[in-house]
C-alpha cells in the first residue's frame, strides 16, 4: 500500500499537527482480493442465515412407547 498526504490550503499555517486537515491518498493493489473475500462473507452469511431461519422453523417430532416391563 502507498499513500500521501496533502494538507487543506486553509491550514499551512496551523502549528498542531494533530489538529490540521486534509486529504490522505492511498492506492491499494489488493483491493480487488478485499472485495472477493467481502462477497464470500456476504455469500456465506446469507447461507448461516437461511439455516438459523430453518432450526428456528423445525418441528421437532418426538414418540413414546412404554416398554414391556417384567
Amino acid at each position: 500500500m502507498e499513500g500521501y498526504y496533502r494538507r487543506n490550503s486553509d491550514n499551512e499555517d496551523c502549528m498542531d499537527r494533530d489538529a490540521a486537515k486534509g486529504t490522505l491518498y492511498i492506492d491499494m493493489d489488493n483491493i480487488p482480493e478485499f472485495h472477493a473475500l467481502l462477497a464470500q462473507a456476504r455469500q456465506e452469511a446469507d447461507q448461516l442465515n437461511e439455516t438459523i431461519r430453518k432450526l428456528e422453523r423445525f418441528d421437532l417430532e418426538i414418540s413414546f412407547s412404554k416398554g414391556v416391563s417384567e
